[in-house]
């Protein structure tokens, strides 16, 4: 019986880790991405715009770097179903974000399909300017 206890302590404790750590990426998204957080309906943000400056980059590729190694610590047999399927998603959204930060996909030319600058024609209608 003890073990049990001791296995479900462990198993809550590791789901309620998880979830810290997915409301803390959340939380990050919106304040740097003041678009994206628009576009969620969380409006907080809507007097500003995402940086892409070199060192909120750098901050932003920390911040997964950090998220990353907290997940490296749940063991991921401990979740339910769902929590180990969220798991995986999760970490494999943070791993592609770290490797784009990696080959600094940041540094992409323009092009006619992909940029900021594409975003901006379409400005006026994702951010509500009253």
């Amino acid at each position: 019986m003890i073990n049990f206890f001791n296995t479900s302590c462990i198993t809550n404790n590791n789901q309620n880790v998880f979830q810290a750590i997915l409301d803390d990426s959340w939380s990050f998204r919106l304040k740097e991405n003041p678009l994206f957080a628009t576009n969620v309906g969380v409006h907080s943000f809507n007097d500003q715009l995402p940086s892409n400056k070199l060192e909120d980059i750098y901050k932003r590729e920390r911040f997964w770097k950090t998220i990353l190694n907290k997940l490296e610590l749940i063991d991921e047999n401990t979740l339910d179903e769902q929590g180990k399927m969220n798991y995986r998603i999760f970490q494999r959204i943070v791993k592609d974000r770290i490797f784009s930060f990696k080959y600094k996909s940041y540094l992409m030319p323009f092009n006619a399909d992909s940029g900021f600058h594409i975003g901006l024609a379409l400005l006026p209608n994702r951010v509500p300017l009253a």
